[in-house]
């Protein structure tokens, strides 16, 4: 009777894609931060300016309005 040895394929290691994984996460987490923080610093740069136009036009409609009579 023979015997047949049966060979069984290596086990495959995933540890490389665990590690390719975390690395992805890391760089996902840093891109959206920068985003979100390029988005606070548009946010205050459109707050200023908005600020500024309010400002500007109260000042000159203030000129244009006629005094009301006391």
């Amino acid at each position: 009777m023979s015997t047949i040895a049966k060979n069984s394929p290596p086990e495959r290691s995933y540890s490389h894609l665990v590690s390719r994984t975390i690395e992805a996460f890391h760089v996902a987490q840093r891109a959206a931060a920068t985003a979100a923080e390029g988005i606070a610093l548009l946010h205050h740069r459109c707050s200023i300016h908005y600020v500024s136009v309010k400002e500007n036009w109260t000042a000159s409609t203030e000129k244009l309005t006629p005094a009301s009579p006391s």
